[in-house]
């Protein structure tokens, strides 16, 4: 996800927190009713009801990719892992995504588009371009 500008956001139960210029790698799992398409489809509709602290932050970027793999069922705590290794990952908020795990978080920001190809580069994914 992009981030244009900075600002202030309410995440639930998260608080105040201040969303920096930049990119933004989310990490998630999609196991519930429908899988991963139910759950992408989700997160990119503009009307929704907020649920999830995913659902704040794509109301305030725009969202220019979505990866995936339809491997293990634990891959969102070692991408997490991985993003955070970044020299140049830079974490927004403990326990963002994270909720029911022991990870930091599962956001992380990067300066600029290179850092995320950088990530990109390390992980073994699939990319989907959503058509918005």
């Amino acid at each position: 996800m992009r981030a244009q500008d900075r600002q202030q956001l309410q995440i639930g139960r998260l608080g105040g927190v201040q969303l920096s210029k930049g990119w933004y790698v989310y990490v998630g799992s999609a196991f519930g009713p429908g899988g991963l398409a139910a759950r992408v489809s989700r997160h990119l509709r503009c009307h929704k009801t907020r649920h999830w602290h995913i659902d704040h932050l794509i109301w305030a970027t725009t969202v220019r990719e979505v990866w995936y793999s339809q491997r293990q069922r634990d891959l969102e705590h070692c991408w997490a892992q991985a993003a955070l290794d970044q020299p140049a990952a830079r974490n927004l908020l403990r326990g963002f995504g994270a909720s029911d795990c022991q990870c930091l978080s599962h956001l992380v920001r990067f300066p600029t588009r290179e850092a995320v190809k950088t990530l990109f580069n390390a992980l073994e994914a699939k990319v989907w371009i959503p058509q918005l």
